[in-house]
Parts: C-alpha cells; sequence; structure tokens
C-alpha cells in the first residue's frame, strides 16, 4: 500500500467516509479513481478474540486521529490484494485521461470483512447506491442538480427541475467527451471540481462551471444566451461565451455545469496595482461599455466586482460571472442584482483601479431584472396582491399578512419576482419590540438581555464596551440608543405582582431598561393563576399599556413585528397576554406577532388549574399570533438535568436554555447574512399555510460558554451539529411523534467558521441516511442560514447549531392539554374562581369556543400527514369531531 502516484494522476488514497452505524463501522475511499465501499460488522468477527478486540477498540475510539489511521491501515491491509486488482497504479511516465463521467461518478465496489478462521479477509458484495448510499463529496456537489422535465408533475410536489422548455437552445454535450486538464487537483478535498477541460471530439480546450448552485447556472445560462442573441452590436459584448450544458452520459435530463469559452487571463483586480492608469482606463472603458450594453439589452451583470473580469491574452477586458449575487465591498445587499447595484460597483472600481469615470444612468429600476424565457417583468406591484391575509401564488411567493414573503419553496424556484420582493422588503433595517408578561416572561426576558448585551459588547449601564469595535452587527434591531448615546433595549415589562420586576429593577442591568416601560399591577396582588382575572385586568389596564407599546412602534424607524415572551399556565401571561395579543393583532394588522410561549409540564405542574389557562391561552396564540416559538417546561427540565447534572434545576438554570434559543435564534437579523436576514423571510420559510404556525427548537451544544455545570463537547463539526439537532431528545417540546409524524419545515441556524460545502455534504449525509422525515406534498426542505457569532463572548466550540421546526408532532402536546382539560371539565373542578371574572360571568361558552379552535388546530396538523393535504377535495379533511375520539 505504500505506493507513490506521479504528479500527474490523483493520489493514491483518500477517505471519503468513516463513521460508526449502530455496532458497525462504514469505510469509503478512493484508490486512483475507483471507489471503495467497506463495511465492517460486529457480528461477522465474531469468534475470533484479537479481531473482535481490535474492531472494539477502533469502534469505541474512532474519533482520536491516531486511532482513525490505524483503523485505515487495518482496512486497507485486508483490501491489499483486491485493490491492487481494481485500482492498480498507473506505469510511471503513462496517464489515463479522466473524463468528467469518471470522476464524477467512478467505478464503485463494495465489501465486507469478514472473520475467517483467525483472518480477516475482504468478502465482495454487489454495490447498490439505495442500500450503501453514495457519499462520494464528488457526487454530491452535482446529485442535487435539476432534473430537466419535459412538463412539470403536480403530484410529487418537487420543485428541483427545469422545464426543457424554459431553456434556450444550448447544446447538450455529454460528461464522457470531457477530460479533466487541470493540475494539482488534489484529491483529499473532492469539493474541487474540474475547471479546465477539453472536449475529446473538437480538440478545444474550455471552462467547465460546475457545482450545485444552479440557480446560478439557470440565470447564467438565460443571460450569456440572451447576449449571444444581442452580438449584433458594434463592438460586440466582451463576455465569456456560453458553449454548452453538460450532461451525464446515462441520464440527458440532468444538469451537471456550464460549458464557457476558456479565457488564458489575469483578474482585473491582481492587475490593478502593477499596470499603467492609462492601461487600466482602457479597460475599464470596456468594462463600462459592456455594463451599458448589457443594460441596453435589459439584463444586469449580478456580481460585479474586479475579480469578475479577466483581461485576455489579446489585452481586453472580459466581463464573466452571470451567476448573481453581490460583494458587500462593492454594493449594499438591498442594490443585489439591479441596474442601480451594478452602476454603484463599477463606481467602486474606478475607484479601485485610480481611474476617472463619468456614470450617468439614464434610468434606475430596481425591477427583476431576469425570468427564465422571459423579459424583466416591469408590471410588479406588490400592492395590487395585497388585500388577502395569506395567498400561494403561481411564482411560488407567499403573501403574508398583506405582504410579500419567499417561501421555503423558493430554495428551488426559478420565480422572476424573487429579487423584486428581497428588494422591496430588506430595503431597510427592521426593528422589533420586545414584551415581556408574568413572572416567567419577565424572568427569561431578563436572561435574554443579559446575553444579548454580552453579545454585542454593551456593559450594565447601556454603554459599549471599550474593546466593542469591530463592527458588523446590528444592535438597531433589539436597542435604540438614547441622546446620552447608551443602548436601550426594545422592552416592555409588564407584571401583575412586582417581585419580579422589582428584582430586575435591582439587578446588575437595572440601568439598561428605559424606566418608562416598566408597568406593575396596582394592587401588586397578580392574577391568582386565573387566566380570566390576567384577561379581565387587560381591560382595566390595557390602555396604560398599549401607550407603551405605542410609543416604542412609533420611535421605531422601520417596525417588522413584536415578540411577546410568556407562559401560558398561570394567570398573567396567559390571560393578560392573551388580552393583549387580541389588541396588538387589531392595532398593528400588518406587522408580525412572534411569542415564545413556555407551555406547562403536561406530567406535573405546580399549577393545578394549567389545562384551562393553557386551552385559553392556545386559542389567542392560534388566531392572533404568526408565529409561537413552544417551549415546555418538561422537556425544559429533561435537557437541564441531562446537560447541567442536576436532579432538579431551577427556573434560573431553564430560563438560562431559553435565553440561549432565543439569542440564537436572532442571530441572522443581529447579524445580517444573504438570507434569512428578517422575520419575515425566517416564517415564510417555516410556515407554509397560516394554522400550522407552532414551532419547536433543539440547540447544541449546550456546554459551559451558554450555561453553567455543563457537559462537555469534544469536538463539534457541521454534520455532527445537524445530527444532534434532529434528535428527539434535543428537542424543548415534549412530543410523541407517530408513525406519519414528518417535518413541514426546517431551518437551522448554524454559528461559527463553517465552509459553506460542508453545510452541502451534511444535507446529502441527512437526505442519504433518512434521518428526516418530510410532508409528502412539499420538498424536504432543510434550510440552512450561515451566521456569524459574537466575537465579544469566548467560546470553546467551533459550531453550534439552532434548529427552528414545524413538525406534525407537536399536535400531541396540544392533545395532551386538551384531554387534561376534559378530565377537569367534566368534573367542573375549580371553576368557581373563573366564574367570578369578566369572561365567564355569564356563561362557559368560552372555554368550548377555544376548545374547539385548538381541536380544530389539531386536526389541522393531522391532516398536514396526508399527500393531499393541498387537494383536499381529493381526500378528507380530520375534523374536530374525529379528533376528538382521538383525544378520548
Amino acid at each position: 500500500m505504500g505506493d507513490t502516484a506521479p504528479d500527474h494522476v490523483l493520489p493514491s488514497y483518500c477517505m471519503l467516509d468513516l463513521e460508526v452505524l449502530n455496532q458497525d463501522i462504514l469505510h469509503v475511499f478512493m484508490r486512483n479513481c475507483v471507489r471503495f465501499y467497506v463495511r465492517v460488522i460486529a457480528q461477522d468477527l465474531e469468534g475470533d478474540e484479537q479481531i473482535f478486540g481490535e474492531f472494539s477498540h477502533f469502534r469505541d475510539d474512532l474519533d482520536d486521529p491516531d486511532t482513525m489511521f490505524e483503523f485505515e491501515e487495518w482496512v486497507l491491509d485486508a483490501l491489499e490484494d483486491e485493490i491492487s486488482m481494481l485500482a492498480p497504479m498507473p506505469s510511471p511516465g503513462t496517464r489515463k485521461p479522466i473524463t468528467l463521467q469518471d470522476y464524477f461518478r467512478p467505478p464503485t465496489y463494495a465489501f465486507r470483512l469478514v472473520n475467517e478462521t483467525g483472518t480477516l479477509v475482504a468478502i465482495k458484495e454487489i454495490y447498490d447506491p439505495q442500500h450503501h448510499g453514495d457519499t462520494s463529496p464528488r457526487t454530491r456537489i452535482v446529485d442535487t442538480v435539476p432534473e430537466i422535465r419535459r412538463q412539470r408533475d403536480h403530484r410529487t410536489g418537487d420543485q428541483g427541475y427545469v422545464l426543457r422548455s424554459a431553456l434556450p437552445s444550448v447544446p447538450l454535450i455529454l460528461a464522457s467527451q470531457l477530460e479533466r486538464l487541470d493540475d494539482g487537483i488534489e484529491d483529499a478535498d473532492l469539493s474541487d471540481i474540474p475547471k479546465k477541460v477539453r472536449r475529446v471530439e473538437t480538440n478545444e480546450v474550455l471552462f467547465f462551471k460546475g457545482g450545485f448552485k444552479y440557480h446560478g447556472h439557470l440565470r447564467e445560462i438565460d443571460i450569456l444566451s440572451k447576449i449571444e442573441a444581442s452580438r449584433k452590436f458594434t463592438p460586440p459584448f466582451q463576455t465569456s461565451k456560453l458553449v454548452g450544458l453538460v450532461v451525464w452520459d446515462d441520464d440527458e435530463n440532468s444538469l451537471l455545469g456550464l460549458l464557457l469559452e476558456f479565457i488564458e487571463g489575469e483578474s482585473l483586480f491582481s492587475l490593478s496595482t502593477t499596470e499603467s492608469t492609462t492601461t487600466k482606463a482602457k479597460w475599464f472603458s470596456q468594462v463600462k461599455m459592456t455594463v451599458k450594453r448589457l443594460h441596453e439589452t435589459g439584463l444586469v451583470w449580478g456580481d460585479a466586482k474586479s475579480d469578475n473580469v479577466l483581461v485576455d491574452q489579446a489585452g481586453d477586458a472580459i466581463v464573466i460571472d452571470f451567476g448573481g449575487g453581490y460583494t458587500p465591498e462593492y454594493i449594499p445587499r438591498e442594490l443585489q442584482d439591479t441596474i442601480e447595484g451594478d452602476l454603484m460597483a463599477l463606481k467602486r472600481m474606478a475607484a479601485e483601479l485610480g481611474v476617472e469615470h463619468e456614470i450617468v444612468p439614464t434610468a434606475l429600476n430596481r425591477q427583476p431584472h431576469w425570468q427564465l424565457g422571459a423579459n424583466a417583468r416591469s408590471d410588479w406591484d406588490p400592492a395590487k396582491r395585497a388585500n388577502a391575509t395569506w395567498e400561494l401564488i403561481p411564482d411560488s411567493t407567499l403573501r403574508y399578512r398583506g405582504r410579500v414573503a419567499t417561501t421555503h419553496y423558493l430554495s428551488y424556484s426559478l420565480a422572476g419576482s424573487y429579487r423584486a420582493i428581497l428588494q422591496v422588503f430588506r430595503a431597510c433595517i427592521k426593528c422589533r419590540n420586545n414584551a415581556q408578561a408574568g413572572q416567567c416572561g419577565n424572568s427569561i426576558g431578563s436572561q435574554f438581555w443579559q446575553q444579548l448585551c454580552q453579545e454585542h459588547g454593551i456593559n450594565q449601564d447601556g454603554n459599549l464596551e471599550d474593546f466593542a469595535t469591530e463592527g458588523g452587527d446590528r444592535k438597531d434591531v433589539f436597542y435604540y440608543q438614547s441622546d446620552d448615546t447608551r443602548y436601550i433595549p426594545r422592552a416592555i415589562l409588564i407584571d401583575l405582582e412586582p417581585r419580579v420586576i422589582n428584582s430586575i429593577q435591582s439587578g446588575p442591568y437595572k440601568n439598561i431598561y428605559n424606566p418608562e416601560n416598566f408597568y406593575i399591577g396596582k394592587s401588586g396582588i397578580g392574577a391568582g393563576n386565573n387566566w380570566g382575572d390576567g384577561y379581565q385586568s387587560g381591560e382595566a389596564v390595557h390602555e396604560e399599556i398599549m401607550e407603551m407599546i405605542d410609543r416604542e412602534a412609533d420611535g421605531s424607524d422601520s417596525l417588522e413585528g413584536f415578540m411577546l415572551l410568556h407562559s401560558i399556565a398561570g394567570g398573567t401571561g396567559s390571560g393578560l397576554g392573551s388580552f393583549l395579543l387580541e389588541r396588538m393583532n387589531d392595532r398593528f394588522p400588518k406587522k408580525i406577532i412572534q411569542t415564545y410561549s413556555v407551555f406547562p409540564d403536561t406530567n406535573v405542574d405546580n399549577v393545578v388549574v394549567h389545562p384551562y389557562n393553557s386551552l385559553l391561552s392556545m386559542r389567542r396564540l392560534t388566531q392572533n399570533a404568526d408565529s409561537v416559538v413552544v417551549l415546555d417546561n418538561g422537556a425544559l427540565s429533561r435537557i437541564a438535568t441531562d446537560r447541567l447534572h442536576v436532579q432538579e434545576p431551577s427556573f434560573q438554570q431553564t430560563n438560562q436554555l431559553v435565553s440561549t434559543v432565543m439569542s440564537a435564534s436572532t442571530t441572522t437579523l443581529r447579524y445580517p447574512g444573504y438570507m434569512h436576514n428578517d422575520l419575515v423571510g425566517i416564517l415564510a420559510s417555516l410556515i407554509p399555510t397560516p394554522r400550522c404556525h407552532f414551532l419547536m427548537t433543539a440547540y447544541t451544544p449546550f456546554t459551559g460558554d451558554q450555561v453553567e455545570q455543563a457537559k462537555t463537547v469534544r469536538k463539534t463539526t457541521v454534520l455532527d451539529v445537524m445530527r444532534r439537532l434532529l434528535q428527539p431528545k434535543n428537542r424543548m417540546v415534549s412530543t410523541v411523534p407517530g408513525k406519519r409524524s414528518c417535518y413541514i419545515s426546517i431551518l437551522n441556524v448554524i454559528q461559527g467558521e463553517v465552509d459553506p460545502t460542508d453545510v452541502h455534504k451534511s444535507l446529502l449525509r441527512i437526505r442519504e441516511r433518512k434521518l428526516a422525515t418530510f410532508i409528502p406534498w412539499g420538498p424536504a426542505s432543510i434550510q440552512v442560514a450561515l451566521t456569524k457569532r459574537s466575537s465579544y463572548v469566548p467560546m470553546s466550540h467551533r459550531v453550534s447549531g439552532l434548529m427552528l421546526a414545524n413538525h406534525t408532532s407537536i399536535a400531541t402536546l396540544f392533545r395532551r392539554i386538551v384531554k387534561q382539560y376534559d378530565g377537569m371539565r367534566k368534573r367542573n373542578a375549580f371553576m368557581e374562581g373563573y366564574k367570578k371574572t369578566a369572561p365567564f360571568s355569564e356563561n362557559l361558552h368560552e372555554f368550548d369556543e377555544a376548545r374547539e379552535v385548538v381541536t380544530d388546530l389539531i386536526a389541522e396538523y393531522e391532516a398536514a400527514e396526508d399527500a393531499n393535504y393541498l387537494n383536499p377535495d381529493e381526500g378528507e379533511k380530520a375534523t374536530s369531531a374525529e379528533t376528538d375520539k382521538r383525544i378520548g
């Protein structure tokens, strides 16, 4: 096994995958562009104490690099003869051409190691991708390309395709007709895609643009095709040329990548410091003329920057890369893919080159600039469709409370209006006002604001710490600056009894809050764990509280919505919180209302009437909130017990867990990136239908960075974090998934130093292992948002992750609440206290109506598990009466 490869071939060995599956080990590696799947099953090794002992040692300590190396040698020794026969080293001085077909889909063999009379031997198996899985990173890069279909299939719900009729007339070139010419591609990094290729038929050298960003491919196909049709201009467009589309030999309906003209040269950026001003002025003039002609043709360059200009051997500047995107150093995000963005980038480019410029556009236009197979739409008017509360429309956009937002379908859609949607609603920073109601809400809120202060470098008086100089965060999402430049939370603290708020007002962070934004009930006796008392108090005090809310809303330049922290089991958070939800929904009908709602432990809870309070609160959460993040005390206590090594976690410890989750869920707003940087975008990716807006969360790892006494985690990788997020034990909701339970949508927020390629590989591994089951009527959509973490809070782990998920099993929590309510209601237990309050003084219809709303909600989640959910006429939707039978 000690052969060394000549410089002109790929290295002799590369590990692709190594993991423990139950009690067994899967090892996948490549040798000379031949892939080997090796399974080592514990049961096959029994009978020989030495072999089984070695295997057990490897399996139990495979995370250790030395152990991993020993295991690889152990496997390679057993396979030495098979490898030499199936993947021999080439003779010195020879070179076997490697086509793209072989490179991405190498010959593959499967083996199983067994014990035969004290010797470890390899038994050949029939390789079956369905059984063994396909773990080649090369294959992962290209296996998610869109399928080219002749017609749309409405039954599958699959959005990852392109209609053949929508593609321009471009030649299709087989992958076996292209040989890789790149020198120095290391097999150890299989995410490197060959770029320089030779077409066998014509012997011409071309540029292969592969990868999984097929939306960018489709945009580039469309623009380059239109450029080819417009080359009648004199002088012609100085842009890269599209030669053809690369497809698999055995499947011409899958787009592998683009084949472009190969331009030998250097980037304009690399030449900007070495060439004369006269030469650079000539190149800039060529770029400016090309961009002008693009705009005249109705096209936009997109990611305009000097790195995307090549100076060829003839000394001419060639504009390349029409896949879209933007570079923050050149333009702000809201100008992405617009004519105005191109012009701003040109000015930045001129400044880089040190040349004079004069750019005077005839018209500025923020309309969507491209649409596959069509011209840009100029009649798009969001006001024309702003009447309905929710509406799914053909271009896969979602209208949410009269506003346009993107759904998770947009991960796969080619809608021309996508960019316009982003531009209209992301043109300014969104502010969020935070209301905390009741003891639970204020306790969690206090922890939350302390954590945000630490992450943004804000001290206990609201001033920036001396070390907080990096910037790049958006403090103004959750804070505003007072006249003395202190940062003040956009928070309103409400409680009917004074204990918790008094502790906040005397605590270490007492000076950060606006003293006008505290409300304590005048009687000071609270709501006595009675939803009716809390709701009745709202009738009496709502004007004073709503004045605070109005004042905060008026002080927000671009108010996006409200966030309510509360418990639904007690009196104030449930009753007064319900009243405020109704009033805020009436007062701000087009603003988003998101709640972080703590549900009671349905097995053990200190509030005996929590089923009454919970049911009544759930009606308002269903009818008046746009998103409810569900956190239940049972799951929080279980996680705290497991992670903190304490038998009875305190409220402070569980509050720390909740504040960590809240902080992580807002990182994409506070450290904005390309997507998921406003609340509308986040919710639209998670909530495809309005009623199913109850979300569950998971977070990993909980380490000493966030909570005291937490278990340590040895190593964090993107795959490990994303796997843990899908484990039921890490969910902060106590649910009992059934056979048909499934995810409606998932958004993973990954923090840390992460390579996007690792994310893509992890998503494909999850798909291959079928770690998550999704609804049958929509795409299996795991959204991933990569976000930076605070540089002011030291972290002991490399990667952390939060999952926000919409899962049908959450209905089991609601079903338990209804069942407990029914048991108490049959006996009319503890009903007298409610009858003394205004909502129940005349009758108990409020209970009956709340129960009906919740049972309908349960039925909605159950219906979402059916394939005909979007076409209810084709099947029968569960009614509340049928749901009652299941509850009973």
